[in-house]
Order: structure tokens, then C-alpha cells, then sequence
């Protein structure tokens, strides 16, 4: 059975206020992995640092992946253009949505074998049957996503 009070990501499970910023900060490293000017403190991978020593921020700065606080967003949206920073923070939401998810589904009442409830890094998983597959259309924020489905 899964915890009902911790959200799962594909690193593990999480307090729900610690999968948000962790889990933003992912969104961050994910959707730009080489044009991106930040990177997950490998100390403290809720926060942000520099990567690129000609980016906007010196190095020693270090700026929490909070979706929810317009400072932070500010701040993680100063390294990207807008339309990524779109990108960006509807990562960030569709990630809290579906820790709420994960937290309000009923827990499964089973010894079956099953893939627990997760969060990818890019979409929202249930929990699913072994052997079984899932499909989850393929949110917009991805790069070159198409709303046609081309």
C-alpha cells in the first residue's frame, strides 16, 4: 500500500511541500537541460543554482524552485524567455496537481503486484496493475508538444 501523506516522484516519495519545490526544480532541469542557466543544488535540490558562469545570477546565488512565490518565479524566469517560463511553471502545476492527486486517490486494498501512483518529471501516473501499460497524452509544456497530436 502506498503512504497516503507522501507524494511519489521517479527519485522517491516526498513530503507534499517538499515534492512541490523538489519537483519544480526537476521541471527546471528537465524541460531545459542544456540552455537552462540554473541547476539543482546537489546539496539542496529544491533550490536552484547557477550553472552557467555568464548567466544572470553570480555563483553563490541560490534560488528556491517555488512556483507559488512571485519572487522565486521572478527570479527562476529571469533565465528563461517568457514562453518558457510558461513552459516552466505549468511543469510546476501539472506537478502539484498531481501530488494532490496522489494524496486524495483512495489507497489501493490489495497484495496484487502494482506500479505505485508517480510523478515522472513530466506526467501524472495512478497506480497501475503489473504488466499492465498506461498512456497519458503528452502535456504541452514538452518541447515541440503539438496541441494536434502531430
Amino acid at each position: 500500500m502506498s503512504n497516503p501523506d507522501v507524494c511519489r516522484d521517479r527519485y522517491g516519495s516526498f513530503q507534499p511541500d517538499v515534492f512541490k519545490l523538489f519537483s519544480c526544480s526537476m521541471c527546471y532541469t528537465y524541460l531545459f537541460p542544456r540552455e537552462g542557466h540554473l541547476e539543482p543544488n546537489s546539496t539542496s535540490p529544491t533550490h536552484l543554482v547557477p550553472r552557467d558562469p555568464d548567466g544572470p545570477y553570480p555563483e553563490g546565488t541560490s534560488v528556491i524552485a517555488d512556483v507559488e512565490n512571485s519572487n522565486a518565479v521572478h527570479k527562476v524566469c529571469k533565465t528563461l524567455t517568457s514562453d518558457d517560463c510558461s513552459r516552466w511553471t505549468r511543469c510546476c502545476h501539472a506537478a502539484i496537481r498531481c501530488c494532490n492527486r496522489q494524496l486524495n486517490e483512495p489507497l489501493r486494498n490489495t497484495t496484487d503486484l502494482f506500479c505505485p501512483r508517480t510523478w515522472d518529471g513530466f506526467g501524472c501516473f495512478g497506480d497501475t496493475d503489473a504488466s499492465q501499460r498506461v498512456h497519458i497524452n503528452c502535456p504541452l509544456y514538452i518541447e515541440h508538444a503539438s496541441p494536434w497530436g502531430k
